[in-house]
């Protein structure tokens, strides 16, 4: 209910892309010219938001074996925390066109 609250119109977002970047679950871009240095995860958002989607995220790993595997397959090649925001991001876009598609 926080999230659907805190969202308001999903409209407003054009893409999942926003929304995402919404919940502060993008990396920060460094970019030089042709050279693109992504960065750690963005500061400019919601933090309690971001608390919300982190918990609600173990939770799903916990529970949803599709979030599990997903979490497996990006915890091969990565950390614990860049894997578990990872999966945040596949979950808010789910969220997101579950939203677009109800509204």
């Amino acid at each position: 209910m926080t999230i659907l609250t805190e969202t308001g119109d999903i409209h407003r977002f054009r893409t999942a892309d926003n929304y995402r970047a919404f919940f502060g679950i993008v990396p920060r871009a460094h970019d030089s010219g042709d050279k693109e240095h992504p960065g750690k995860i963005t500061k400019r958002a919601n933090t309690h938001l971001r608390y919300l989607l982190v918990e609600v995220t173990w939770t799903a790993i916990r529970y949803n074996p599709y979030y599990l595997n997903i979490y497996k397959k990006y915890r091969q090649h990565m950390k614990e925390n860049r894997a578990l925001v990872r999966t945040a991001g596949k979950l808010t876009n789910e969220i997101y066109y579950c939203l677009k598609k109800e509204a």
